[in-house]
C-alpha cells in the first residue's frame, strides 16, 4: 500500500479515521480473489477463505474508492458508541472535548452526532465537515436562495412557534424534536416544506444538510435560541 499510494503508511489510514476491520478486509482483497461474490469478511472468515493460490501474480492496483466503500459499509456496521474513542480525536481537532475524561452527557452527544453523519462520510476524519451544523452558535450566511426562502409570508409565524414549542419542551431529543415540527405543520395548517425548510435554513443558513430532528437535539435549547436570534436580525 505505500508503494502505491504516495509512501503512505498502514498506519496513517487509521489516523485518517479508517477502521481496523475496513482496513484488513480491503488489504485481503489486494490481488486476492474469493471464491464467491462476498466482499466484506471478518477475521475468522479470512482465516477460512484466505489461500495464497488465489493470490494473482500481477501488482495489485490500489483503489481508494474501494478502500472508502468498504469502510463505509463497516462504519455503518458499528455501532455509534462503539466509535465514539475513534472519533473523539477529530473532535478534538475542532476545539470540541478538551478535557481528557468525557462526561456521560458528553459521551451521548459524541454518539448522537455519530449516528447523525456516519452514513455521510467515507472515513472518520470527513466528521469535521459536520462539526457546524451540530455545535456552537454560529449560523453560515444563508445564500440568495436561502434569504429569499426566509421572506416567505408564513416564515415569521413558523419560527416564532418553533421556539415557543422548543422552550416549553421539557426534552429535546431526536423523538420530541420530530413531534415538535410536526405540530408546527398541523397547527399552522402549512406543507411540511414551508416549515422545514425555514427552520432549517435559520438554524443552519444552509438548505439542505444531517436530519433537522437530529440538528436540534444536538444543538440543545440555547444554542438554538442563539441561532435563531442571528436569523431574525435578518428578517
Amino acid at each position: 500500500m505505500s508503494k502505491r499510494d504516495g509512501d503512505t503508511a498502514v498506519i496513517d489510514y487509521f489516523n485518517k479515521g479508517y477502521l481496523p476491520q475496513a482496513v484488513v478486509n480491503f488489504i485481503s482483497l489486494l490481488g486476492w480473489s474469493p471464491s464467491g461474490e462476498q466482499e466484506f469478511f471478518s477475521l475468522e472468515e479470512l482465516k477460512q477463505e484466505f489461500s495464497l493460490e488465489k493470490v494473482s501474480k500481477s501488482p495489485a492496483v490500489f483503489d481508494l474508492h474501494k478502500l472508502n466503500y468498504i469502510n463505509s459499509h463497516y462504519l455503518k456496521e458499528t455501532p455509534d458508541e462503539e466509535l465514539i474513542d475513534l472519533t473523539l480525536p477529530f473532535l478534538r481537532e475542532s476545539g470540541l472535548f478538551p478535557n481528557e475524561k468525557l462526561t456521560n452527557q458528553e459521551k451521548q452527544w459524541i454518539a448522537g452526532f455519530i449516528g447523525a453523519v456516519k452514513e455521510k462520510v467515507n472515513n472518520l476524519s470527513e466528521v469535521k465537515e459536520y462539526i457546524h451544523y451540530f455545535s456552537g452558535t454560529e449560523v453560515e450566511m444563508p445564500d440568495e436562495e436561502a434569504k429569499q426562502i426566509l421572506k416567505g409570508e408564513t416564515v415569521s409565524a413558523v419560527l416564532d412557534l418553533f421556539w415557543d414549542k422548543v422552550e416549553s419542551s421539557e426534552f429535546l431529543d431526536s423523538a420530541a424534536s420530530k413531534a415538535i415540527l410536526k405540530k408546527i405543520t398541523k397547527e399552522l395548517k402549512l406543507k411540511g416544506k414551508d416549515v422545514y425548510m425555514p427552520i432549517r435554513i435559520a438554524l443552519t443558513g444552509q438548505m439542505h444538510g444531517p436530519d433537522l430532528d437530529r440538528i436540534m437535539a444536538l444543538l440543545g435549547k440555547d444554542n438554538l435560541k442563539a441561532r435563531l436570534d442571528q436569523t431574525l436580525k435578518l428578517l
